[in-house]
């Protein structure tokens, strides 16, 4: 009996090794697999880390000397005597250094609802109705949006249906994406034209969005919040004024697009408010999860156009996701004037200056 209890004994100890056995292989396994990953991730990380070195300054300079002698508020008068140390800018008795650790994306809304194409002829890709550049400083860890008028007059490069370049004028900055292909031509030049107008700040990449995304980029950080300052119930009954709704679906769409009775100004104000609850909550998934940024890109992609890769996506999420974001979202100064149909801005370019120089300059000695 002793014997037969013996085996059975060893027979239990035998069983139990081999699942502790196979249990620790598979730990093993999915450690490995995890460690595999995060180095892949690391990997990508650096890899898009790498895509963004230090840029160049802006024209500042360039603008003082041109403007000095038209515009009474220059205050860019000539530095008195030379410091013992370096500066880029001296304007109103101080002296600026250019932030070169600076990223600075462009971010279009074009108004249309379908997936992008290449157009074969140029002249009909969309308007790019919403113009936003983000800030990202990643010396004092801040980011900063600027929104831009789409009614922006500035240099605008127009192309016949061919492609061929016809002249510079001056015209709405909504309009550079449709003088282009609908696709990457689109994209690039409105991206070059919103360097020029802030005085040649090198944009480090862009993402165009057409208004088909809305709806399932809202609703992938579980709708949007808001507060409503114009009564909205042509789009859903409860969306009276004052009233606080989550935004759902094609109503987020809708209730960005739609103005009723307003500006443009205020739809643009509307569309600041919206932007800074949507950061917000995708900032909340991006810290629980960074890949969330892959399942949303891959969720929208077909509404898309970037010339980011995975790896530059990965590393910007990674480096802003617990950056502090102001709470203010900048627009520029300016004038509207309103002929016939169309409306026109102009931007206050000394203004201008000065929000390029709290943004991207340091003050020095």
């Amino acid at each position: 009996m002793n014997g037969i209890n013996g085996k059975g004994n060893d027979t239990k100890k035998s069983k139990k090794k081999t699942a502790l056995i196979i249990l620790t292989c598979i730990i093993g396994a999915v450690l490995l697999a995890l460690l595999v990953f995060f180095v892949t991730l690391l990997v990508m990380r650096e890899r898009g880390k790498a895509s963004f070195g230090g840029s160049p300054a802006p024209n500042l300079n360039d603008f003082i000397e041109s403007a000095g002698d038209e515009n009474d508020n220059n205050k860019g008068e000539n530095n008195p005597q030379k410091p013992d140390f370096e500066y880029d800018i001296y304007y109103d008795g101080s002296y600026y250094k250019y932030k070169s650790n600076i990223i600075t994306l462009l971010f279009m809304g074009v108004d249309r609802e379908k997936p992008f194409v290449k157009n074969e002829l140029y002249g009909n890709g969309g308007q790019s109705d919403v113009i936003i550049l983000a800030v990202i400083d990643r010396d004092n860890k801040k980011i900063s949006f600027i929104s831009v008028s789409r009614d922006v007059m500035t240099d605008i490069e127009t192309y016949d249906i061919y492609g061929n370049h016809i002249s510079t004028v001056k015209k709405q900055l909504t309009l550079q994406f449709a003088y282009g292909d609908g696709y990457t031509e689109s994209c690039r030049m409105t991206a070059e034209a919103v360097s020029n107008l802030f005085f040649g700040v090198t944009i480090d990449g862009y993402c165009a969005m057409s208004m088909g995304a809305i709806a399932p980029l809202n609703d992938s950080v579980g709708g949007v919040e808001v507060t409503l300052k114009s009564d909205f119930t042509d789009i859903s009954p409860n969306m009276k004024k004052g009233a606080t709704v989550l935004l759902l679906g094609d109503v987020a769409y809708k209730y960005l697009r739609t103005r009723p009775e307003e500006t443009n100004a205020e739809r643009l104000e509307r569309q600041k408010n919206y932007l800074s609850a949507f950061s917000v909550k995708l900032r909340e998934k991006i810290k629980s999860n960074i890949m969330f940024v892959a399942t949303v890109y891959s969720s929208v992609k077909n509404y898309v156009l970037t010339n980011f890769s995975l790896s530059e996506l990965l590393y910007i999420a990674s480096e802003t996701v617990n950056m502090d974001m102001s709470d203010e979202i900048y627009t520029l100064d300016g004038e509207y004037v309103t002929e016939g149909e169309h409306a026109e801005f102009y931007a206050d370019k000394w203004a201008m200056f000065r929000l390029i120089l709290s943004l991207y300059y340091d003050k020095v000695g």
